[in-house]
């Protein structure tokens, strides 16, 4: 009776190995892009809130133009501008998919007191792209 000779296939061979350190086993370019797909979708549908709060302050601020010193709607300006500074604070708890989004939340944080949670990951994004 003949045996059969073993596989010596390098696709057998590399599949029968052992997972390298540090790596997974669905570690693949198409999975790699498939997470930074999902990381920029979650990002701009954020953004939009960012966006929509903007665009309401916005909106707010060109009302005031003709308004006297004491007309209530200056805090309705006020209001409008408080929601966007707690929506971009939101987007910056939000890990960054790419170092251009890191660099808007430098700059949008820039000047401002910020918490500690917002600050750390601001951080974790500049060490995550070594800025």
């Amino acid at each position: 009776m003949a045996t059969r000779a073993p596989i010596t296939s390098a696709f057998i061979a590399k599949l029968l190995a052992p997972i390298p350190v540090g790596e997974e086993q669905a570690d693949t370019p198409k999975f790699r892009k498939w997470l930074i797909a999902n990381e920029v979708a979650v990002w701009s549908k954020f953004m939009e809130k960012v966006d929509l709060a903007e665009c309401l302050h916005r909106a707010a601020a060109l009302s005031l133009r003709d308004a006297g010193r004491h007309d209530p709607r200056h805090q309705d300006c006020l209001l409008a501008y408080q929601a966007y500074r707690r929506a971009v604070e939101a987007q910056c708890l939000i890990a960054a998919p790419t170092p251009v989004q890191a660099r808007w939340k430098r700059r949008m944080m820039k000047g401002y007191k910020i918490s500690q949670e917002v600050s750390d990951a601001i951080m974790a994004d500049d060490q995550r792209f070594a800025v």
